[in-house]
């Protein structure tokens, strides 16, 4: 307890010194976290949807995913030079999902890292996905815009507008979006070594989904977690694996960890990996209990969140993420 509370303390500390730089972009905020790493933080009314980074290797520069939105992507592609004025030699794509992979075509000329399933995934996932939101995605706009416009409680309103944004920069994507693949690839670990600093690419097999990574910076203390961390949003579960993606969590929690960025949400430090594992764990009790008691789908949609999560966004994947895990107690059970 003493140690959480003092790592709490020195993150606090830290982010009171920590100096917000211009991106000059609507879609996402720079965050200096040492000299040379910087995080990107999706504005909720941009097209970023998600977070990024950005590392000084010495000799150029590592961005770390690259948002839905080509848009958003050539901002920060921007931002990455302008920052430290180098060129861009590595992009690594953390996972699979569209809001992490699809900026790739922004940077001509980087290599593109990934692990050996996340491209697998990506070749497989991203046409089929694409196409569906080609038929679908103005009707989910049009949804979400009514569902704002219907919308009576003020306090509600930020999260409804960052669903149409969301909506938004998939359909404004579309008109140039190009998959473009991953050209290198891993297994278990992958070191750059660069003239200023060494970044360790983990990765950590299944957690968020089949194959995830996490960028680990051991001289500052800092991990790029991509969406094995979610920080005051519902993590997205039902593409994932949680008793692993505890054990994930946990694994990470060893490391020196000062500060974490989330693939969603503001930034935070190691205390915020056992409030995730905490999340899944709750999710799965209540998950357990319902399939006990054989609870009906409307039931399972009813369910409200739990207090202590009671104020995160996205509660719109808590009834997934409860019917998932109901899912796997299922597959799990003992034939009779």
């Amino acid at each position: 307890m003493l140690k959480r509370f003092l790592a709490t303390v020195a993150f606090l500390l830290w982010a009171m010194n920590v100096t917000a730089q211009p991106s000059g972009s609507v879609h996402f905020t720079i965050e200096r976290l040492a000299d040379g790493v910087y995080a990107a933080i999706a504005a909720d009314t941009g097209f970023a949807v998600s977070n990024a980074g950005i590392v000084d290797l010495g000799e150029g520069v590592l961005v770390f995913d690259t948002f839905i939105s080509p848009r958003a992507a050539a901002d920060l592609r921007r931002a990455a030079i302008a920052l430290t004025g180098k060129p861009i030699l590595y992009v690594v794509d953390s996972h699979f999902h569209n809001d992490h992979v699809r900026g790739n075509q922004e940077f001509p000329g980087a290599r593109i890292i990934s692990t050996v399933s996340t491209r697998k995934a990506i070749a497989e996932n991203e046409p089929e996905e694409i196409s569906w939101e080609r038929a679908n995605v103005a009707a989910k706009l049009s949804a979400a815009q009514k569902a704002l416009a219907d919308e009576p409680d003020k306090n509600l309103w930020p999260e409804d507008k960052s669903w149409v944004k969301y909506y938004e920069s998939i359909m404004d994507s579309h008109e140039s979006l190009r998959t473009v693949l991953p050209d290198v690839t891993f297994e278990g670990k992958l070191v750059l070594q660069g003239h200023t600093r060494p970044v360790e690419l983990l990765e950590t097999g299944r957690g968020h989904t089949e194959s995830d990574l996490i960028l680990y910076l051991p001289t500052e203390g800092i991990v790029f977690m991509g969406d094995l961390l979610f920080i005051n949003r519902h993590p997205y579960l039902p593409d994932g694996f949680p008793d692993d993606w505890m054990h994930v969590l946990d694994r990470v929690a060893t490391l020196n960890v000062r500060i974490v960025v989330p693939g969603h949400g503001p930034l935070g430090n190691s205390s915020h990996l056992a409030t995730m594992a905490g999340y899944i764990k709750a999710v799965q009790d209540l998950g357990g209990k319902l399939a006990k008691g054989g609870a009906t789908e409307q039931e399972i949609a009813l369910q409200a969140v739990p207090p202590a999560f009671h104020t995160w966004w996205y509660s719109r994947f808590f009834p997934s993420n409860v019917k998932y895990v109901i899912s796997l107690t299922k597959e799990h059970r003992p034939k009779e």
